[in-house]
């Protein structure tokens, strides 16, 4: 088997466990899969094996329990080892744009002041920071995370909205990008349209609202 599996891809792992027991648990978790798993190779075991302690280390676990070492089920701890993985890089990211973005949470009341509005059915709102624009392109599966929308944001070149359902309002609906009163783009869920005609209709009166607020001011 490991003539198969290039003796680089075991490098990391080799301080932890020898090569011995590295192929005798391979073996054994081939022997015994689960049914989505049934039909693969030793090759692919070994890697998904390998792939599982690579991110214990990561994560940094203690690589002498081995009950970490040598999981019962390989196939639920790789899965769940996943979604560990995944979650601390999502942390790290938004720490990291919280301390890039400042501006972003710093404007928040001001913003809101201009943009927020509430109605029996919706509410409108800014992002309160730059992390949870990026949960908000996380969850809403486009691009609305990325640096470029989160340095336009703080430099006041346009911003995000977040328009929520009022009955579930911390559930993501609509991702709304607005300069002065011109919504540049509205995008739903994988970039969708959703509720096109609901939601257009919507904002239409909103900006109607919002330049009336306007003209209230310049007058």
């Amino acid at each position: 088997m490991l003539g198969q599996y290039r003796i680089g891809q075991y490098e990391e792992i080799a301080p932890y466990l020898s090569v011995t027991k590295f192929c005798n648990h391979v073996s054994r978790y081939h022997q015994h899969p689960d049914r989505e798993h049934r039909n693969w190779t030793e090759y692919q075991v070994a890697t998904h094996y390998a792939d599982y302690l690579s991110m214990c280390i990561q994560m940094g676990y203690d690589m002498t329990d081995t009950i970490k070492l040598f999981p019962q089920d390989l196939y639920a701890a790789h899965d769940k080892m996943v979604v560990e993985v995944n979650k601390h890089k999502a942390d790290e990211r938004k720490k990291e744009v919280n301390r890039k973005y400042t501006d972003i949470a710093k404007k928040y009341d001001a913003i809101n002041k201009k943009y927020g509005i509430e109605t029996e059915k919706y509410i409108v709102r800014p992002v309160h920071d730059a992390a949870e624009m990026v949960d908000e392109g996380r969850m809403q599966h486009h691009c609305v995370g990325g640096d470029t929308y989160l340095m336009k944001h703080n430099n006041g070149d346009s911003y995000i909205l977040l328009m929520r359902k009022k009955e579930t309002p911390d559930i993501p609906y609509i991702t709304i990008e607005i300069r002065g009163t011109h919504i540049m783009q509205w995008y739903g869920e994988h970039d969708r349209k959703t509720d096109q005609k609901q939601v257009d209709a919507f904002l239409k009166r909103y900006v109607q609202q919002l330049k009336r607020k306007e003209q209230k001011k310049s007058a």
